[in-house]
Protein backbone atom coordinates (compact mmCIF):
# COMPACT_ATOMS: atom_id res chain seq x y z
CA UNK A 1 0.00 0.00 0.00
CA UNK A 2 1.52 3.43 -1.01
CA UNK A 3 -0.42 6.55 0.73
CA UNK A 4 1.34 10.28 -0.09
CA UNK A 5 0.35 13.05 1.59
CA UNK A 6 0.91 16.38 0.50
CA UNK A 7 0.98 19.45 1.65
CA UNK A 8 -0.31 22.66 0.48
CA UNK A 9 2.51 25.27 1.17
CA UNK A 10 4.83 24.20 -1.49
CA UNK A 11 4.57 26.86 -4.33
CA UNK A 12 6.06 24.72 -6.69
CA UNK A 13 2.63 22.77 -6.60
CA UNK A 14 -0.16 25.68 -6.96
CA UNK A 15 1.23 25.27 -10.76
CA UNK A 16 -1.96 25.05 -12.82
CA UNK A 17 0.21 23.43 -15.70
CA UNK A 18 2.70 20.94 -14.03
CA UNK A 19 2.09 17.29 -14.41
CA UNK A 20 1.31 15.44 -11.36
CA UNK A 21 4.18 13.19 -11.37
CA UNK A 22 6.35 16.80 -11.51
CA UNK A 23 4.49 17.67 -8.60
CA UNK A 24 5.09 15.27 -6.23
CA UNK A 25 9.07 15.05 -7.43
CA UNK A 26 8.66 18.43 -6.80
CA UNK A 27 6.93 18.06 -3.42
CA UNK A 28 9.96 15.72 -2.70
CA UNK A 29 12.65 18.11 -3.56
CA UNK A 30 11.17 21.19 -1.91
CA UNK A 31 10.53 19.17 1.39
CA UNK A 32 7.19 19.07 1.46
CA UNK A 33 5.97 15.67 1.63
CA UNK A 34 5.60 13.07 3.80
CA UNK A 35 5.32 9.67 2.22
CA UNK A 36 5.05 6.19 3.66
CA UNK A 37 5.43 3.52 1.58
CA UNK A 38 8.17 2.02 -0.65
CA UNK A 39 10.42 3.80 -2.50
CA UNK A 40 9.10 1.63 -5.81
CA UNK A 41 5.72 2.82 -5.18
CA UNK A 42 7.29 6.41 -5.36
CA UNK A 43 9.60 6.39 -8.18
CA UNK A 44 7.08 4.50 -10.20
CA UNK A 45 4.49 7.22 -9.89
CA UNK A 46 7.29 9.40 -12.13
CA UNK A 47 6.99 8.87 -15.76
CA UNK A 48 10.33 9.66 -18.33
CA UNK A 49 9.48 12.92 -19.02
CA UNK A 50 9.47 14.09 -15.30
CA UNK A 51 12.65 12.11 -14.46
CA UNK A 52 14.11 13.88 -17.77
CA UNK A 53 12.97 17.30 -16.37
CA UNK A 54 14.12 16.68 -13.13
CA UNK A 55 17.72 15.77 -15.31
CA UNK A 56 17.63 19.09 -17.08
CA UNK A 57 17.28 21.11 -13.97
CA UNK A 58 19.68 19.55 -11.91
CA UNK A 59 22.48 19.63 -15.32
CA UNK A 60 21.44 23.03 -15.29
CA UNK A 61 22.42 23.54 -11.84
CA UNK A 62 25.47 21.91 -12.31
CA UNK A 63 26.46 23.71 -15.32
CA UNK A 64 26.23 26.72 -13.65
CA UNK A 65 28.08 25.88 -10.57
CA UNK A 66 31.32 24.40 -13.10
CA UNK A 67 30.53 27.82 -15.01
CA UNK A 68 31.10 29.96 -12.12
CA UNK A 69 34.11 27.64 -10.76
CA UNK A 70 35.80 28.38 -14.75
CA UNK A 71 34.69 31.98 -13.61
CA UNK A 72 36.32 31.86 -10.55
CA UNK A 73 39.66 29.97 -11.69
CA UNK A 74 39.68 32.72 -14.69
CA UNK A 75 39.51 35.52 -11.86
CA UNK A 76 42.88 34.79 -10.14
CA UNK A 77 44.22 33.61 -13.23
CA UNK A 78 44.26 37.48 -14.23
CA UNK A 79 44.75 38.37 -10.80
CA UNK A 80 47.82 36.64 -10.34
CA UNK A 81 48.94 37.59 -13.92
CA UNK A 82 48.01 41.60 -12.50
CA UNK A 83 50.49 40.87 -9.71
CA UNK A 84 53.40 39.58 -11.57
CA UNK A 85 53.27 42.54 -13.85
CA UNK A 86 52.56 44.48 -10.70
CA UNK A 87 55.02 43.19 -8.29
CA UNK A 88 57.51 41.44 -10.77
CA UNK A 89 59.88 38.82 -8.71
CA UNK A 90 58.20 40.29 -5.30
CA UNK A 91 54.92 38.62 -7.14
CA UNK A 92 55.06 35.03 -4.49
CA UNK A 93 55.62 37.21 -1.76
CA UNK A 94 52.54 39.27 -1.87
CA UNK A 95 50.41 36.48 -2.40
CA UNK A 96 51.58 34.70 0.59
CA UNK A 97 51.48 37.99 2.76
CA UNK A 98 55.30 37.79 3.09
CA UNK A 99 58.27 40.68 3.20
CA UNK A 100 61.60 39.53 2.12
CA UNK A 101 64.54 41.93 2.85
CA UNK A 102 65.89 43.72 -0.17
CA UNK A 103 61.79 44.56 -1.13
CA UNK A 104 60.68 48.22 -1.86
CA UNK A 105 59.00 49.93 0.49
CA UNK A 106 55.75 50.34 -1.47
CA UNK A 107 55.67 46.61 -1.79
CA UNK A 108 56.22 45.94 1.84
CA UNK A 109 53.07 48.48 2.31
CA UNK A 110 50.92 46.88 0.09
CA UNK A 111 51.71 43.41 2.12
CA UNK A 112 51.63 44.93 5.68
CA UNK A 113 49.49 48.01 5.09
CA UNK A 114 50.30 52.01 6.34
CA UNK A 115 52.53 51.64 9.25
CA UNK A 116 51.24 53.14 12.83
CA UNK A 117 54.23 55.08 13.19
CA UNK A 118 57.98 56.05 11.43
CA UNK A 119 61.08 57.81 11.85
CA UNK A 120 62.78 59.24 9.29
CA UNK A 121 66.71 59.98 9.16
CA UNK A 122 68.36 61.66 6.20
CA UNK A 123 71.86 61.57 5.71
CA UNK A 124 74.44 62.35 3.23
CA UNK A 125 74.70 58.67 2.59
CA UNK A 126 70.89 58.06 1.92
CA UNK A 127 67.82 58.47 3.85
CA UNK A 128 66.90 55.66 6.35
CA UNK A 129 63.49 54.68 7.58
CA UNK A 130 61.83 52.73 10.73
CA UNK A 131 58.30 52.00 10.39
CA UNK A 132 56.65 50.45 13.49
CA UNK A 133 53.68 48.67 13.61
CA UNK A 134 51.33 47.90 16.62
CA UNK A 135 48.59 45.89 18.21
CA UNK A 136 46.78 46.52 21.25
CA UNK A 137 47.15 44.45 24.53
CA UNK A 138 44.50 44.05 26.25
CA UNK A 139 45.68 42.23 29.50
CA UNK A 140 47.68 45.78 29.39
CA UNK A 141 45.45 48.89 28.31
CA UNK A 142 47.89 49.69 25.48
CA UNK A 143 49.02 49.55 22.06
CA UNK A 144 52.74 48.21 21.84
CA UNK A 145 55.17 47.89 18.67
CA UNK A 146 55.06 44.10 17.83
CA UNK A 147 57.24 44.49 14.80
CA UNK A 148 59.89 47.32 13.25
CA UNK A 149 60.53 47.31 9.82
CA UNK A 150 64.21 49.00 8.61
CA UNK A 151 64.38 50.69 5.10
CA UNK A 152 67.61 52.04 3.55
CA UNK A 153 66.87 54.37 0.69
CA UNK A 154 63.74 52.71 0.40
CA UNK A 155 64.76 48.62 0.24
CA UNK A 156 64.32 46.52 3.58
CA UNK A 157 66.98 46.11 5.05
CA UNK A 158 65.88 44.15 8.50
CA UNK A 159 63.13 43.82 11.09
CA UNK A 160 62.56 43.20 14.19
CA UNK A 161 59.64 41.25 15.99
CA UNK A 162 58.55 41.39 19.44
Amino acid sequence: MFILILFTNNPVRDDPDMEESSMIAADILVGGTWAIGTTSNLISALTPESTESLYAMYKKEYDEMKEEQRREELEKAAKRASQNITYGKWAENVRNDEIAIGMPAWIVEDIMGTPDDTDRTVTSYGTSETWYYERYDYDLGMYWTYLSLYFDDGILTSWHEW
